[in-house]
């Protein structure tokens, strides 16, 4: 299928907290413009998308680790399905 072979291509491991073995996962980070009382700021959106068939019901909280990079994330927010049946949570590097 094409959505597995772009998780292939263009996605990288990481160890998903209560899985034993490492899942297939796309880090995407975003600029988005907020506003701040009366300015607005800059500030980066993050999220991890993963397949429901390696993460079939991710939680607020839980813990993902980049392989490659040993960066740590939390999610914060309950993670939503989108319009192509993956997963997407938001998250902030601890």
């Amino acid at each position: 299928r094409d959505r597995d072979a772009v998780f292939q291509t263009l996605g990288e491991d990481a160890d998903w907290a209560g899985f034993p073995d490492p899942v297939r996962v796309r880090y995407r980070e975003f600029d988005a413009v907020e506003g701040f009382g009366g300015s607005q700021v800059l500030v980066a959106d993050r999220v991890i998308m993963v397949r429901r068939s390696e993460v079939p019901s991710p939680v607020d909280g839980d813990l993902v680790v980049l392989v490659a990079s040993g960066r740590r994330f939390r999610l914060t927010g309950d993670p939503k399905i989108d319009r192509k049946g993956r997963w997407v949570c938001v998250v902030a590097e601890e």
